[in-house]
This record gives structure tokens, C-alpha cells and sequence, in this order.
């Protein structure tokens, strides 16, 4: 009898930790379940097959030293974020209805301008974006730099500047992270609108090919070569292992493809941050992540440009159904004071408390720790009471 009860106690205990474990396991996949489920609800729009959103981003020659401007280091800023850019996800998706699908991330456009800005200005840069319908701008400033027997070559300083929302024909402009619901109304823009970027250097072998047209574009056809330079009008087909295949504007039949230098795809932090938020403002949301990647991985990034790709990546996470809160939390230790970084922190925590990943007292100890970093009208606006 002794042995039989031994036996019993044993089953209870067995018992008992089947129930655990089924409790356990059921609240942890519970947050990938309920989160998808908000996705479906509040991102309707990251299951549409075709996004039709269009960024552009302006850049402007970059001025020279003191005077004058560089077309060539220009030229090369715009082919390495056009070598960035892609249209299609290239593998297919199922939607929540069991049907596959591509997804189509809309245009993007690079569009320089032979000239620089007159008297060079965040300021003045929102208002060459606006007048041209545009979404961004990248701009910069180009120096010769020669250290005898160790590095010959240039250094560029460049900025981004985000042109803000205005009547610019997107009717539902991405780059804003919105959460509706009965209740609250949240929404958040990017990080930051203007930011002075890592600098970085150029190779003079790499300007020199620019510059002398000695990358040979080759058609597909005839096998002849074209050389373009900043002055051309050529739009990106696709980019594979440091081949580009490009097409003229007006003329999408004829296909030119090119060998670009490997320094163009080396990892570059500055041209990784104008990248992420185009890829972000076009609900790319794979790509911002990989970006930003990049730009929390250099030593070149400061510790605000850490904090910024942190929330987009955070962001891009979350807006596709996956777990973003430990990226929006690093952002956090590094910024613990930031209104911006405590927005995305609410919002964040909103859909975790949402999902069944936080208890209600959790979500209200984090909310009431927030606010008290913020604007209030920011919370009134996000309960309708503004």
C-alpha cells in the first residue's frame, strides 16, 4: 500500500506540473497570438497588398571647402542610398485570409539637384522639400583630406532634415506610428527631424571613377557602355552582389548594368540613417530594421543616433506583430529622459498591456513614470480630450 501511494503523490505532482507548464506556455505564446490579432485590428494597412506611398528625398549638391560645390562625392551619396532602396519584398507573404501575396513598398526617388542650397540650413531645408513636394532632405559638405602615406582622399559631413507633415499628396504618410482603438488614438512621428550625420571618408580611387566616368554601364542588349554621371536621369531596377541594373527615365525597355565599387557597399552609418527612414517611411519595415542595425552597430554613430535607430527598430517590430520592447527599453537607458523616447515607451506598453503580455497595474505604473516626461496635450489629444 505504501508503494501505491508513493505511486499516487507522484501522479499529483506530475499532474500539477502539466498544469503549470500548460498555463506557462499558454501565456507566453499568448503575447505572439494577441499581438498579431492588434496588428490585424490597429495596422490594417501592413496586410495591404500594394502600398502606393511615394518618398522623395531632395539632394542638393554638396558645397566644396570654403566655396564652390562637389557634384562627384553628390553622385556617390545618392548611388550608395539608391543601391538601399527596393520596391518588393522579395519573398511572398500570407495574409491573415491564407492567401500569398508580394508585398509592393511604393517609389522611392533619390533627385539631385546640380546646386547647392543657398545659405545651407535645416531651415532652409524644409522649405526646398515643400516647395517641391518632397518628404526629406540630404545635404552636405565636402573637405580634401590627405595624410602622407596613409590615407588620400575626402571627408564629407553630411545632414538629414525631414520636411514634416504638410499638404504633400500622401493621404496617410507612414513614417507616423499610429494605435487606434475605441478608446485612445496614439500617434508618434520619427525620432527627430534634423540631424547632423556620422562623417565618413571617401577613397580618392572611388572619386576618381565617379568623376572620370569610369564605371561602364553597360546595355543589356547591345553590350555597349554608357557612362553615367550626376547629370543623369536613371532610375534603380535592382542590385545584386554590387551589380546595379538601372533604366533611364522616359525609356523603361533598355536595361544598363554596372559593377560599382566595393567601397560604395561597405557598412556606412550616415547613409544607413537617411536609408532607415526611408525604408520606415514606406513600411519597409525588414529593411529600416536592417539599417538600423548598422547604425547602432558603428563606432561613428553617437549616442543620439543610437537612440533614434533604437525606436525605429523598435517601431518596425512592432508594426509587423513582433516584440519591439527591448530595443524601445535600450533606447530608454540611454535617453532615460527624452519626452520622444518616453512616447514611443507608452505606446509600446500599450500593446504589450493589450496583448495580455502586461497586467493593467503594470501598464499604469509605466503610463504615470511617462508622463511626467511629456506634454500633457500629447496623452489629452491621445484620449480625445483635445
Amino acid at each position: 500500500m505504501m508503494v501505491v501511494r508513493v505511486n499516487i503523490s507522484y501522479i499529483v505532482v506530475l499532474v500539477m506540473l502539466c498544469v503549470f507548464l500548460s498555463i506557462s506556455f499558454s501565456s507566453r505564446s499568448a503575447f505572439g497570438q494577441g499581438l498579431s490579432h492588434l496588428i490585424d485590428l490597429i495596422e490594417k494597412r501592413d496586410y495591404e497588398e500594394k502600398n502606393d506611398t511615394q518618398t522623395m528625398i531632395a539632394i542638393p549638391s554638396f558645397l566644396f571647402e570654403s566655396d564652390g560645390y562637389d557634384n562627384t562625392t553628390t553622385f556617390i551619396f545618392r548611388e550608395a542610398l539608391r543601391s538601399t532602396f527596393r520596391s518588393w519584398e522579395p519573398k511572398k507573404t500570407v495574409k491573415p485570409d491564407g492567401k500569398e501575396y508580394k508585398r509592393w513598398y511604393g517609389s522611392g526617388l533619390g533627385y539631385f539637384i546640380p546646386r547647392p542650397m543657398e545659405n545651407s540650413s535645416h531651415k532652409n531645408a524644409v522649405l526646398l522639400a515643400q516647395r517641391n513636394f518632397m518628404q526629406a532632405v540630404a545635404w552636405g559638405v565636402t573637405n580634401r583630406y590627405r595624410i602622407h602615406g596613409i590615407f588620400d582622399g575626402y571627408v564629407v559631413t553630411t545632414y538629414f532634415t525631414y520636411a514634416g507633415l504638410y499638404k504633400d499628396f500622401r493621404e496617410d504618410p507612414l513614417e507616423i506610428w499610429k494605435i487606434t482603438d475605441d478608446e485612445y488614438n496614439f500617434s508618434v512621428g520619427i525620432p527627430r527631424n534634423n540631424i547632423d550625420l556620422p562623417v565618413y571618408f571617401i577613397d580618392s580611387n572611388v572619386y576618381n571613377q565617379f568623376k572620370n566616368k569610369e564605371i561602364c554601364f553597360r546595355n543589356r542588349e547591345t553590350r555597349k557602355c554608357r557612362f553615367f554621371d550626376y547629370q543623369s536621369k536613371t532610375q534603380v531596377r535592382s542590385l545584386s552582389n554590387g551589380t546595379i541594373s538601372v533604366t533611364e527615365f522616359g525609356n523603361s525597355e533598355i536595361y544598363y548594368d554596372a559593377d560599382l565599387p566595393n567601397e560604395l557597399f561597405a557598412p556606412n552609418p550616415a547613409i544607413a540613417y537617411v536609408a532607415m527612414f526611408f525604408a520606415y517611411s514606406r513600411g519597409d519595415w525588414q529593411s529600416s530594421i536592417k539599417h538600423s542595425n548598422t547604425v547602432i552597430s558603428s563606432k561613428e554613430s553617437s549616442v543620439s543616433h543610437k537612440v533614434d535607430a533604437y525606436l525605429y527598430k523598435g517601431a518596425s517590430k512592432f508594426r509587423q506583430g513582433l516584440n519591439g520592447i527591448k530595443d524601445i527599453n535600450s533606447a530608454k537607458l540611454l535617453s532615460p529622459r527624452s519626452p520622444v523616447v518616453a512616447k514611443y515607451t507608452i505606446m509600446a506598453n500599450y500593446l504589450l498591456y493589450r496583448a495580455g503580455y502586461l497586467s493593467e497595474d503594470d501598464y499604469n505604473h509605466i503610463l504615470k513614470k511617462e508622463l511626467l516626461l511629456i506634454d500633457k496635450k500629447w496623452y489629452a489629444r491621445v484620449k480625445g480630450q483635445v
